[in-house]
């Protein structure tokens, strides 16, 4: 099947923050059903990977995958070789992206195929409640 977007999340030990990630995902106004989302348990000692199994048995389009830890290089370059979406977006397990982000993606995209390889978002980060944009974001960007 043909997806607009897979969404490589490499997980290891993030059960705090799992749920938040994946349901930004599902919460998408582009529609879940345009997303393949793929979930790979690195090696996690925590309850990571029972959260990602009980995902994955709830909608069709979770691929989880269980593996020892490989690292997340490994992780996005395995994954990229079985993505079925146009697109490809990484995303860390203990980040959230908002509901409009992959809908915001998409449209760039086609608006300028022939001129773009590769776009980035600004990267937010929370403190103590406070948002502030991320270090690495105004460093490079």
């Amino acid at each position: 099947m043909q997806f607009l977007f897979t969404i490589i999340v490499p997980v290891y030990n993030v059960e705090k923050y799992l749920k938040k990630c994946i349901n930004s995902v599902i919460n998408q106004n582009i529609g879940f059903d345009n997303i393949e989302l793929m979930l790979v348990n690195d090696g996690s000692t925590d309850n990571s990977g029972n959260i990602c199994e009980e995902y994955s048995e709830k909608y069709k389009n979770i691929v989880y995958i269980n593996q020892s830890n490989k690292g997340v290089s490994y992780t996005r370059n395995k994954c990229m070789k079985k993505a079925n979406g146009k697109y490809i977006l990484f995303l860390d397990s203990d980040d959230y992206i908002s509901n409009n982000t992959v809908k915001d993606i998409y449209d760039f995209f086609e608006s300028h195929y022939d001129e773009t390889d590769i776009v980035t978002y600004p990267i937010m980060q929370v403190k103590k409640g406070t948002v502030a944009m991320h270090y690495r974001y105004k460093k490079y960007f």
